[in-house]
């Protein structure tokens, strides 16, 4: 059970072409690519050493002679791999020979029992872990299946201290990890496939590996005097973040590989700051909080520039343009309102929400915004004139949003804990799966995966049943671990065996 679930996606790795070492044994080879394939990652750091990740000895471990054949085929039906492994060999040993013979990347690599494709294996797990979940004779082949990871992929985090990959495109879950404390804002660089978690402190996960990148928290606990991380910004070319706090402090944290190292601290607001967003070629952040004001931030010299005021209550969510110096921010007493920084003061003030304006994502070159509410309403906003142009209702209130601008889709996460599709096109919002028992404060999204043309709300679209005759008792399909189960009479009821709950029509 402990390894089920793969990791997320990115193009970590990259295409590792060319052979790594001289083949000798394959599972000496492996051994070998196991180790290296580590040392890969690491050299992302400057001055990184191989071993810098937190467990990475657990990856290669002294082999006993014991050893299983492990069968690796394509959804092609082509075969990868058919030989003999240590049972110390590890899934990501495997991957590395595998890139190696077919150049496919680690990070895209799934592999998954070949008789039951629901099993998807991490790269900690090794040889012995797998065989366990087989039930075949000691000396037969294991069976695997290899996919290649296309998204597109989600990032959600909980207050259960819950991090999860979505495989969107799967509609599954493909990594879970526990923070062990209530997870308040994260950001992912996609490209560089790490995730910065604000809860407690600050942790930085490589979700190709699903690892702790960095020793953050001791560094942390000194810096933030053990505040509550509200807010994070994530600049990963320059190994820099950034973390708003309770009690109104702001932190600019140098990333190394001995861990956080604190750059700048600056006291930006009276009371908490709520949210942030930062301009990293110039040094600047525009932020927010419990205290009502805008304020831009220095952070080269840790100074308070500027502070704007025009919000009656709490500031929660803001966005910015840093070339043309326009911000939008959203705010508890239900309006959103448009900044002008160079003149100092607000311009337009949107309303519409009932209650508080939770999320909200801009495109500036269309001069539109999506925001989602305490209301459960998703509004779409034309910022040129201020006035909303579409919205759609839910029944739960709306607490992160993550915009596909191209199809104007919107994935969010809401207080029902379930993830919800709003397909502005369509003029369709749908709850589509349960992604934390308590709630989803945050939530990112990563669309490369699509394809030309393709359709995101097509893509998720749960199935809908035809409807039935009278002589029809039931229909069942399984959708991932969802079985909708249907009657001739009564309301359909959806019951999802992973997570332990039902639903409903009625």
């Amino acid at each position: 059970g402990g390894c089920g679930g793969a990791v997320g996606g990115g193009d970590v790795g990259g295409a590792m072409g060319g052979s790594l070492c001289t083949v000798r044994s394959t599972a000496e080879q492996a051994e070998t690519h196991c180790a290296k394939g580590w040392s890969k990652h690491v050299d992302m750091f400057e001055d990184s050493e191989p071993g810098f990740f937190f467990g990475c000895e657990d990856v290669t471990m002294d082999q006993p002679k014991e050893s299983r054949t492990v069968r690796v085929v394509m959804s092609s039906g082509m075969t990868v791999l058919d030989e003999s492994f240590s049972l110390s060999t590890t899934v990501l040993g495997l991957k590395n020979i595998i890139c190696d013979r077919v150049g496919i990347p680690i990070a895209k690599q799934q592999l998954m029992l070949d008789v039951a494709y629901t099993v998807v294996f991490e790269n900690r797990c090794d040889v012995r872990e797998i065989a366990r979940s087989v039930v075949v004779k000691p000396d037969a082949v294991i069976p695997l299946r290899l996919t290649v990871r296309r998204g597109p992929f989600a990032v959600s985090g909980g207050p259960d201290g819950s991090l999860q990959v979505w495989d969107l495109r799967l509609q599954q879950s493909i990594q879970n990890v526990k923070v062990f404390s209530p997870v308040s804002c994260i950001d992912v660089d996609w490209s560089a496939s790490l995730l910065l978690v604000g809860s407690s402190g600050l942790k930085l996960w490589d979700t190709s590996c699903g690892r702790s990148r960095a020793p953050l928290d001791a560094a942390f606990d000194d810096a933030a005097d053990g505040a509550a991380t509200l807010c994070v910004a994530l600049h990963w070319d320059s190994r820099r973040c950034l973390s708003g706090h309770s009690g109104g402090r702001l932190v600019l944290w140098k990333i190394g590989h001995d861990g956080l190292t604190c750059s700048a601290s600056v006291r930006a607001h009276s009371k908490d700051v709520l949210c942030l967003t930062a301009d990293w070629s110039s040094d600047r952040c525009l932020c927010a909080g419990k205290d009502k004001v805008l304020a831009l931030v220095d952070l080269r010299d840790g100074v308070l520039l500027q502070q704007f005021e025009g919000h009656s209550c709490w500031v929660q969510c803001l966005a910015m343009d840093w070339p043309s110096g326009r911000a939008v921010s959203g705010s508890v007493d239900g309006s959103l309102r448009l900044w002008d920084l160079a003149v100092g003061s607000s311009t337009h003030e949107l309303v519409g929400h009932i209650g508080k304006v939770n999320c909200l994502d801009v495109c500036w070159g269309s001069q539109r915004a999506f925001s989602g509410g305490m209301d459960g309403m998703v509004r779409l906003w034309d910022l040129a004139s201020g006035l909303p142009l579409r919205d759609l209702q839910s029944d739960a209130m709306v607490l992160c949003i993550a915009v596909n601008w191209s199809s104007l889709f919107v994935l969010s996460g809401s207080s029902d804990g379930f993830l919800w599709s709003w397909d502005f096109n369509s003029e369709t919002s749908r709850r589509l799966w349960r992604a934390c028992p308590r709630g989803m404060p945050c939530l990112a999204a990563d669309w490369r995966g699509l394809e030309p043309g393709e359709d995101i709300g097509e893509l998720l679209t749960i199935h809908q049943h035809e409807q039935w005759d009278g002589e029809q008792e039931s229909v069942a399909g399984p959708v991932s671990e969802r079985v909708p189960l249907m009657g001739p009479r009564d309301g359909g009821v959806e019951i999802d065996l992973g997570e332990g709950w039902c639903r409903s029509d009625e």
